[in-house]
């Protein structure tokens, strides 16, 4: 058996975000990445067994990425609304920065493999992030709704703030700005 080749694996899954990006989803055919990457089909099989477990692959990844970013900074020995303000923006960020991975998401949102998966999106990200709004609702600092509805507004306000930042209708730099809005949203 061939060994996997990490620096390899990583121009996949970049390859894949690109392909993804360009075609969508259903754009992605495994020989044609592979033809992109230079790898023959069969090789490509050695680092992932089927379309479906590369993009699940891909998927964990990219929100693993997150999930390092949140478990540093909700441990944080600093007030909640610090802590949800390092973590908006943190996302705000990564929505306006990685459009191919922002988009690779919310196409594997969409798609029969979310719906078939019981995917990362409900493991630690939301356990961190509901935690988080759990002790701010406990200590009062935000409203006592439902934490779906908190993350609906979380999501809400970070897609759109980012897609007024590249549709240039804002400047980045009123991220701050983006951000107390929805915190005057949801505090106390």
């Amino acid at each position: 058996m061939r060994l996997k080749d990490e620096t390899k694996r990583k121009q996949i899954i970049e390859c894949t975000l690109d392909m993804v990006h360009q075609t969508g989803l259903s754009g992605l055919k495994m020989a044609a990445l592979a033809r992109k990457v230079g790898l023959s089909p069969a090789t490509l099989y050695i680092y992932f067994k089927n379309k479906e477990d590369l993009v699940l692959s891909v998927y964990d990844e990219v929100l693993g990425t997150q999930e390092v970013f949140l478990k540093a900074h909700t441990a944080e020995p600093i007030p909640i609304r610090a802590k949800l303000k390092k973590v908006w923006l943190q996302w705000f960020h990564f929505n306006i920065n990685n459009i191919k991975e922002k988009s690779f998401i919310e196409q594997v949102k969409q798609s029969p493999y979310y719906k078939r998966q019981k995917i990362h999106d409900r493991g630690e990200a939301y356990s961190l992030v509901s935690a988080l709004f759990q002790t701010a609702k406990a200590d009062g600092t935000i409203k006592a709704l439902d934490n779906e509805v908190l993350i609906a507004a979380t999501l809400a306000s970070l897609t759109m703030s980012a897609q007024l930042v590249r549709d240039g209708k804002m400047a980045l730099k009123d991220s701050n700005q983006l951000f107390d809005l929805y915190w005057d949203g949801i505090k106390r």
